[in-house]
């Protein structure tokens, strides 16, 4: 009987260092799981750390990029009002422009007239001036008669004659 009791003890003790070793072998998985656990979430920490890395990158590129944006905005409205500015100069230009080729054209016309004028007062010159030709040859015609007409007192008064009836 005590043989019986040594070896019911001995399975036991057998059956319980089975059973110690096989939550030995349970703990050991089960520290193995939370080892590969625990670099999983090292690993999935590290990927959300680079991942919030890139997320703060991109936040600085967006912000960078919106501040080119309104850099550019600014330039468009500046350059927008340039081109206002240099319409309102073309069309002050413009209008300078009509007014000057107004003033051109009523220049133009008095020139017109003027040398309308101009013509007409040489068209009267040369009237005078074939006036004041066949006036002079009607003088050296008159001169050459008086200088006929004394030849002729001349002779007549060599002659003797009277001449004072003419």
């Amino acid at each position: 009987m005590v043989k019986h009791l040594v070896l019911r003890t001995l399975r036991v003790v057998t059956m319980t260092l089975h059973a110690v070793t096989m939550t030995l072998r349970v703990v050991t998985i089960t520290l193995r799981a939370v080892t590969m656990t625990l670099r999983v979430v090292t690993i999935a920490l590290r990927v959300v750390t680079i991942t919030l890395r890139e997320v703060t990158i991109t936040l600085r590129e967006v912000t960078m990029t919106l501040r080119a944006v309104t850099i550019t905005l600014r330039a468009v409205t500046m350059t927008l009002r340039v081109v206002t500015i240099t319409l309102r100069v073309v069309t002050m230009t413009l209008r300078v422009v009509t007014i000057t080729l107004r003033e051109v054209t009523m220049t133009l016309r008095a020139v017109t007239m003027t040398l309308r004028v101009v013509t007409i007062t040489l068209r009267e010159v040369t009237i005078t001036l074939r006036a004041v030709t066949i006036t002079r040859r009607a003088v050296t015609i008159t001169r050459r008669v008086v200088a006929m007409t004394r030849l002729a007192v001349v002779m007549i008064k060599a002659r003797g004659q009277d001449c004072k009836g003419l």
